[in-house]
């Protein structure tokens, strides 16, 4: 057998062998469109659904409140990159749903379908451009998770504190200004994150939030922490760098579950002497602020088990 018919069947068993591999992934492709449109389109009793899961496969909603499977690509993306609330008519009919993603879009508004879905209890709406919360989210008693990081937000709506089940708040990287009171409402919070905001003022009212065990408030504004921060006896974790802090409240001692503690970056210059009482401390950092070099070296000695961060 000369070499180059030789090379000619190898190069035909090959194209048979890609041929095979490409037959079986369509099929696998099909079967799992197929059982997915079934469970969607059919009963719309599901539990979870990511609106980035739905474009993966395909799929999108139509507006005869059915979900079919778009060939064409640009469409889908249109679709997708002008989504408005009509779009979302099945949403109102997915009575059964406890999980909903719709990150990484262009959304303006949290769609008021969703309110319908009183069993949801995860909303994650991430990098979209999302400018206000309506007073409609208090309406979703059984949520337990918000997640609307990275969006356009000026405001929290009081009727956040109606959410009683809640559990993890994420509202970081937005424009907010202001801490509603009624975030003291949230009893089930364990955790809070407002980072990258532009909020100047730490209400009273979070030292109500009994179960929550961490929050972080770092590049922000704000000017001080309110004395009733110790009532966070559960507290593990409090992150406050990158703010305009300049007096650490004595209070702060009484978080003794506390293992974290971060301020750096602020305008500090004495460190309580009361601080010395959290023993649980695992890692102080008041790196960056106006602590004399000889308050350092004070502050350093009462923690021995610390790492103490300059």
């Amino acid at each position: 057998m000369n070499k180059k018919k030789w090379l000619s069947q190898i190069f035909i068993a090959f194209t048979f062998l890609v041929s095979i591999f490409a037959i079986v992934i369509a099929i696998m492709y099909f079967q799992m469109r197929s059982e997915i449109v079934k469970r969607f389109g059919d009963d719309y009793k599901i539990g979870t659904v990511s609106w980035r899961f739905l474009r993966v496969y395909g799929l999108a909603p139509h507006r005869d409140n059915r979900l079919y499977s778009p060939f064409i690509w640009d469409y889908r993306k249109q679709l997708f990159d002008t989504a408005t609330k009509e779009d979302f008519p099945f949403l109102s009919q997915l009575e059964e749903m406890q999980h909903l993603d719709l990150s990484i879009n262009t959304f303006k508004t949290i769609p008021t379908e969703i309110r319908k879905l009183k069993k949801l209890q995860i909303l994650v709406m991430e990098e979209n451009s999302i400018v206000v919360i309506p007073p409609e989210i208090g309406e979703l008693q059984n949520l337990t998770e918000l997640n609307l990081d990275c969006n356009r937000i000026t405001t929290i709506p009081k009727e956040i504190g109606a959410l009683k089940k809640l559990e993890t708040l994420i509202l970081a990287d937005n424009y907010i200004t202001k801490i509603p009171r009624e975030i003291g409402e949230l009893q089930n919070l364990t955790f809070l994150n407002l980072c990258l905001n532009k909020i100047t003022i730490m209400p009273p009212e979070i030292g109500e939030l009994q179960n929550l065990v961490e929050m972080d408030l770092s590049f922000n504004k704000i000017t001080m922490i309110p004395p009733k921060i110790g009532k966070l006896h559960n507290l593990e974790a409090l992150v406050l760098y990158n703010n305009n802090i300049n007096v650490i409240p004595p209070e702060i001692a009484q978080l003794q579950k506390l293992t974290r503690l971060d301020l750096h970056e602020n305008t500090i210059k004495i460190i309580p002497k009361e601080m010395s009482q959290l023993k649980n401390l695992r890692r102080l950092n008041v790196g960056k602020n106006k602590v004399s070099k000889k308050h350092q070296k004070e502050v350093s000695s009462w923690f021995p088990r610390t790492m103490v961060i300059w």
